[in-house]
């Protein structure tokens, strides 16, 4: 995508205050100030119409967007729990495999719930969003518990019992539904972790991918391709607009535009990151055909005044602060670092764009995740021009591949499966390399780096100089981004995850309590591991199984323990059972505890 795409055409470099100003001002609002009476409001609001006055406009619109904040947080409020029988709901999501069974988003009367089955049936197997159903159950009511659950408004639980009647969405939902469907029976002759791919590159639907590679794709830095997000939307308006320059009304022009972006949003379930692009997309859109043109750096800060102004949770979303974020980059970064670059133009659009974005996000990513992959700008260059050319053939050849007989569906999916191989060996390959990600510490240091840097260029140092400065500062930085390895001993990864390693470098990993697959393949992978060479797990349940064998798709693991009964691959039970790794004893009892000792030679 190029420096330009969302904006529509050459422009000149927005006054970068103002723009990050405006755009980043109604989100704090939301967020960080609450307790604004309605009166001062509705004064500010009369105020501004009289005046028409575009700062105190903004300041009302502020005000409004912070009371309005407070107001949604305060009425989450946690649904009555009682038994349901036969209660109408709605899907609001697609339904996704948890932990401990099928789980969905659903409305249940006025109110948005996590729906859940009771196991590892089919039940929810054939819904889809926006479908209606009759269930049995019992609801639990409880407040949100995470910003992602205030985001949408999660006030509780209902178990599923019992599906007692399931009727497909229809309209618009309905036909996106079919369109989806299609796409999916049309990628039938993919391998399954290259047909899940497809489906998130295109749609943004990352259920089918499996831990490791929705791992390889985080550590990489390439995991916003697999969520939809601006550049699908522009893509689609580009396989889209051959058809609509036919219509020569303006009106029935834009009318027609609204409507393609409005199905798109049903096609990608309306995530935040897609009604940010929407409605930048429709500004412009709407801007243009009044005769008034409008850049990105004057719809973006509209578009979020208006998301958040309808929904303020979306405040919360951290999928909406990263896109935000992200557009921020390419619109007050991007252009700075093009200017500035040299070498071929398309080349240096590509860097600077994915420069950017980086930069902009990374801010958030160390708040949420502690550190930001330093292999992120070269993954992106080499996966983000074939991912772009992956969009739109899904849509477009994809399409009509799932309405075509399967041979010719192989024939079209062809070039589909050679481009996925690529972004996914650049995934997997970069997710590999000995590069430790950036934490707090090491950015501060790099930010540093950065800045004395810069300004020995500012001022009149000799070369020499420069280049002592640069050394000086590649000394402090390169230690932080390479990776130490684990040191002998006990080191606790996460609540139920352990790794023990033994004087001689022998690894063995505990895992006493049932913890997500990703969170277990992330921390082994940033602990490092080349090979465990025992994995004891003291839960036998067919959870434990799933994670081991996610775990073992990824390493090669010499020995597993489970307890007896157990439903873990490739295990053997070891009650009681007395083992020697090196210089280290494990010790595991008829309760199923793990205890880890030094033996003598």
């Amino acid at each position: 995508m190029s420096v330009l795409a969302e904006a529509g055409g050459p422009r000149q470099r927005p006054n970068p205050l103002s723009v990050i100003g405006l755009s980043l001002a109604p989100l704090l609002c939301a967020l960080y100030l609450p307790g604004v009476p309605w009166p001062l409001v509705a004064l500010a609001v009369l105020v501004a119409l009289v005046t028409w006055s575009p700062r105190l406009v903004v300041v009302a619109a502020l005000l409004l967007i912070a009371v309005r904040a407070d107001s949604a947080v305060e009425s989450l409020e946690a649904v009555a729990t009682t038994p349901v029988d036969r209660q109408a709901i709605t899907a609001l999501s697609d339904p996704r495999e948890g932990a401990f069974g099928q789980w969905a988003i659903v409305r249940i009367g006025e109110d948005q719930v996590i729906a859940t089955t009771s196991g590892f049936g089919d039940s929810l197997s054939e819904v889809e969003a926006h479908d209606r159903l009759l269930v049995s159950g019992s609801v639990v009511g409880r407040l949100p518990e995470s910003n992602w659950e205030i985001s949408n408004r999660i006030v509780g639980s209902l178990r599923i019992e019992r599906v007692d009647d399931h009727e497909e969405a229809t309209g618009l939902a309905g036909y996106a539904n079919d369109f989806r469907d299609v796409l999916v029976e049309g990628a039938r002759s993919l391998p399954r972790q290259r047909r899940a791919l497809l489906a998130g590159l295109t749609v943004g639907d990352d259920r089918g991918q499996s831990a490791v590679t929705a791992d390889n794709f985080r550590a990489a830095g390439l995991g916003h391709l697999l969520a939809v997000s601006g550049q699908n939307v522009v893509f689609v308006l580009m396989v889209a607009t051959p058809v609509l320059s036919r219509i020569r009304r303006p009106a029935f022009r834009v009318a027609a535009t609204i409507l393609v972006l409005v199905f798109f949003g049903f096609v990608t379930r309306f995530e935040p990151s897609v009604l940010r692009a929407l409605s930048m997309v429709s500004l412009t859109v709407i801007a243009s055909a009044v005769g008034r043109p409008a850049m990105a750096d004057r719809t973006l800060p509209i578009a979020i005044f208006g998301l958040l102004t309808w929904d303020p949770l979306l405040a919360w979303s951290l999928a909406f602060q990263l896109s935000v974020a992200a557009t921020l980059g390419l619109l007050v970064i991007a252009p700075y670092l093009y200017e500035r670059s040299r070498g071929p133009d398309v080349l240096r659009g590509l860097l600077s764009v994915t420069l950017a974005a980086q930069l902009a996000v990374a801010p958030l990513l160390l708040v949420f995740f502690d550190d930001v992959s330093l292999i992120a700008v070269p993954a992106n260059l080499l996966a983000v021009p074939l991912s772009g050319v992956i969009m739109m053939w899904g849509m477009t050849a994809g399409f009509v591949a799932g309405l075509a007989p399967p041979s010719l569906a192989v024939v079209l999916h062809m070039p589909t499966n050679a481009m996925l191989w690529w972004v996914e060996k650049v995934a997997q390959t970069a997710a590999n390399l000995p590069v430790a990600p950036l934490g707090r510490q090491g950015a501060a240091a790099v930010l540093a780096a950065a800045v004395v840097a810069l300004a020995s260029r500012s001022f009149v140092v000799e070369r020499s100089a420069q280049l002592g400065i640069l050394f000086v500062a590649a000394t402090l930085v390169i230690p932080l981004v390479v990776p130490r390895p684990l040191p002998p001993g006990h080191h606790q990864l996460l609540d139920g995850l352990s790794v023990f390693r033994s004087d001689a470098g022998a690894d063995l990993v505990v895992m006493s309590g049932v913890v997500d697959a990703e969170d277990v393949l992330t921390s082994l992978r940033k602990a490092r591991l080349g090979r465990i060479d025992l994995l004891v797990t003291t839960s036998g349940s067919r959870d434990a199984g799933r994670i081991v064998y996610v775990v073992d798709e990824r390493y090669e693991i010499v020995d597993i323990w489970a307890p007896p009964g157990h439903q873990v691959p490739n295990a053997r039970a070891v009650p009681g059972f007395v083992g020697v790794l090196g210089r280290t004893g494990v010790r595991v009892d008829d309760d199923g505890e793990v205890d880890v000792f030094t033996t003598e030679r």
